[in-house]
């Protein structure tokens, strides 16, 4: 966990952050509020990071300003990315705490260039930060199966709430949504 003063996001610079004193050789876009520059370790070619210049934790930490301008960076590293490299789509993301992944506590919005082949199966994207749950498509029919076990049994072996919204509507058996009802209602109704 970061030590209290890494997540206050009050000070314009932190000792030994790695994005409060920058290498210039790595910046590629110097905005007012926002700097671009270019992953240390990057996972693709053309692989950004768009920074705050003030030391803030995370995206929720951010002020509404700065937060526009790193949106509006978004396109200009875009823009940069593409005069050097012609990718085939994006990734673009943060991580937002431990359990997130986040290991540099200064805020930082990655643009990943994406190549057509860089991996075999590049279905669900951003979902594949949770190994096994990208392929929504065929997880929904899997989970939908076990899913019918569960609402027989009640509240018992209940998947979480947050694991029934997850689905695609596509494979929800319901119309109304499972968050405003008790496990007991939907088993009781058998939807």
């Amino acid at each position: 966990h970061p030590a209290p003063s890494q997540r206050t996001g009050h000070s314009m610079t932190e000792a030994g952050c790695p994005f409060c004193n920058l290498p210039p050789e790595r910046v590629f876009l110097a905005e007012e509020l926002v700097v671009g520059l270019w992953d240390a370790f990057p996972v693709s070619p053309g692989h950004a990071l768009l920074v705050p210049r003030r030391h803030t934790t995370d995206w929720f930490s951010a002020t509404p300003d700065e937060r526009a301008a790193l949106t509006l960076a978004i396109e200009q590293a875009k823009q940069i990315i593409e005069q050097d490299h012609r990718p085939d789509g994006y990734n673009i993301g943060f991580n937002v705490g431990v359990a997130a992944g986040q290991t540099i506590w200064h805020l930082h919005v990655h643009l990943i260039p994406r190549y057509a082949g860089d991996v075999t199966h590049p279905r669900g994207g951003i979902r594949q930060v949770i190994p096994g749950r990208g392929d929504y498509q065929t997880l929904g029919t899997r989970h939908l199966a076990l899913g019918t076990r569960y609402l027989a049994l009640g509240t018992r072996g209940a998947p979480s709430i947050s694991r029934w919204r997850s689905f695609s509507p596509a494979v929800w058996p319901c119309s109304s949504p499972i968050s405003r009802r008790s496990w007991t209602e939907v088993a009781e109704s058998g939807c």
